[in-house]
């Protein structure tokens, strides 16, 4: 049974959904990755950073958990560079909490080659809306990578293209298998 039809209804194009790894290395790793197979332009990548950080939030409570600092940068900046070192240009980040201080970062980022737009959750839509709220801003994008804004894949995701350019598969899980998931 495909993706497809074990869910309700279809998905309209080919997704990879990343789940966080627990031990990632230095973040200055991130430019050292060097993916075997380019993406495709058409990609984009859905970030979900809408959350508000609960269990967090009392040691930065005017920043929203993706946007506090790592090693200088915001940490969903390190998640949109490192999806960019695999060739993704195009990206939506679908914002809830404190929205406006990670609008105001993306207005003022020094423009480059990658596209970042922005979605905002009037009001919580949970991980499924948030999704749905960003996939109509990413268009005709495909296929779709969706990941969270505040955890980080430290992954070479070419063995996951090359299962999403095989047309009877229709989506991608990448992750991680941990002695404890607790958390």
């Amino acid at each position: 049974v495909s993706w497809r039809q074990s869910r309700r209804g279809s998905l309209p194009r080919k997704h990879m959904y990343c789940i966080a790894t627990p031990n990632a290395p230095p973040a200055h790793k991130f430019f050292k990755l060097q993916p075997s197979i380019a993406m495709k332009t058409e990609a984009a990548a859905i970030i979900l950073a809408g959350g508000r950080g609960t269990r967090i939030s009392h040691l930065r409570p005017n920043l929203p958990k993706p946007m506090i600092p790592v090693g200088g940068s915001p940490f969903l900046e390190w998640v949109i560079r490192h999806f960019a070192s695999h060739g993704i240009r195009n990206f939506v980040v679908s914002l809830g909490h404190l929205a406006p201080v990670a609008e105001r970062y993306f207005d003022e980022r020094p423009k480059d080659e990658l596209s970042i737009k922005t979605v905002q959750e009037v009001e919580p839509l949970g991980t499924g809306g948030g999704f749905v709220l960003a996939q109509q801003a990413a268009g005709v994008a495909d296929p779709l990578i969706l990941a969270n804004g505040d955890s980080l894949v430290l992954a070479d995701l070419a063995g996951a293209w090359r299962w999403l350019d095989d047309p009877t598969v229709d989506g991608v899980v990448v992750g991680l298998d941990v002695d404890d998931a607790s958390r």
